[in-house]
């Protein structure tokens, strides 16, 4: 058994860096001692211990929030270029009316009447998924948002504009 006194000189200058003083005064020692420091000292002691610990931690929780979000965001852009893209899809061909709107059994295709709208349509849209998924240079946040709230809801609401342009149709433009 080793006693107190028994402790090399290197375990007491260690102690005394960590600012517990002379090991030899054992563990009643140690606790006296950390009751005399003033509590500002202890909770400054603590903090210099834990900030650098705390503040990567908060790196780290910030970094881990911003890349969910992003990864939310492509999600969303990807989503909604695919319901725009079975928008534009859906209408691209759809059954002629007669003079008096009956529906005959004609198909329309809408791209033509449209004097090439529709391909237009499809051209812009077919680059977005590629770029949404592109691993090398991916979308940043902004550019996603954009996609989100101004290029897929445009390019979903443009096959309407454009089949009532092409002529009459046995019904509205169709919807998801």
């Amino acid at each position: 058994m080793v006693a107190i006194g028994d402790v090399d000189e290197s375990s007491d200058v260690a102690w005394q860096g960590l600012g517990f003083g002379n090991v030899r005064k054992g563990v009643q020692g140690v606790v006296t001692d950390l009751m005399s420091w003033p509590a500002a000292e202890l909770a400054e002691r603590n903090r210099q211990f834990t900030a650098p610990r705390t503040e990567m931690d908060t790196l780290v929780a910030d970094r881990e929030r911003a890349d969910r979000k992003w990864r939310l965001l492509r999600s969303v852009a990807g989503q909604s270029v695919i319901v725009a893209a079975g928008e534009i899809e859906r209408n691209t061909v759809r059954k002629g009316v007669d003079y008096a709107g009956n529906e005959v059994d004609v198909e329309l295709d809408v791209d033509w009447w449209s004097d090439g709208r529709f391909e237009a349509l499809h051209t812009r849209i077919d680059g977005l998924p590629e770029r949404i998924g592109d691993q090398k240079d991916p979308p940043g946040p902004e550019e996603l948002r954009s996609i989100i709230g101004e290029q897929a809801p445009r390019l979903k609401e443009e096959p309407a504009d454009t089949v009532q342009s092409a002529g009459p149709t046995s019904s509205p433009p169709r919807s998801g």
